[in-house]
C-alpha cells in the first residue's frame, strides 16, 4: 500500500510593482525676491517577494497484516464439509486388522493345540 504524496498549499503571491523614486519639485515662491524655497518630495515603492516552498514528505510502503476474513475462507455448513472418504478409509483399514488379528490368533492357537 502506497501512501499519496502530500503537498502543501501556499499562499498566492501578492502582485509586485517596481518603480522608479519621484521627485517632486514645487515652483518657488516670489513674493521675497532673496528668499527662494524649494520643497522636494520623494516616493520610493516597496517591493515584497513571497517565497513559496513546495515540501514532499516521504512516504513508507507498509503491508498490512491480514484479517481473519481474508485467512479464514468462507465454507457453508453443509454436510459436504464431512471427509466421508477418509472416514470410510480408516474404517475400512480397521476392520482389515481386527479380521487379521483374529485369523492369525485362531492359526496360533490351533498350531499349539494340535
Amino acid at each position: 500500500m502506497t501512501l499519496p504524496e502530500i503537498t502543501v498549499p501556499t499562499r498566492p503571491e501578492p502582485e509586485t510593482t517596481t518603480s522608479e523614486p519621484t521627485t517632486t519639485t514645487k515652483p518657488p515662491i516670489t513674493t521675497e525676491p532673496a528668499t527662494t524655497v524649494v520643497k522636494t518630495e520623494t516616493e520610493t515603492a516597496t517591493e515584497t517577494e513571497v517565497e513559496t516552498v513546495t515540501e514532499t514528505v516521504p512516504t513508507e510502503t507498509a503491508v498490512a497484516a491480514p484479517t481473519l476474513a481474508e485467512t479464514t475462507p468462507a465454507k457453508a455448513s453443509d454436510e459436504d464439509d464431512t471427509p466421508w472418504g477418509w472416514i470410510a478409509l480408516a474404517l475400512g483399514l480397521l476392520i482389515a486388522g481386527v479380521t487379521l488379528g483374529i485369523v492369525l490368533w485362531r492359526r496360533r492357537n490351533d498350531e499349539g493345540s494340535a
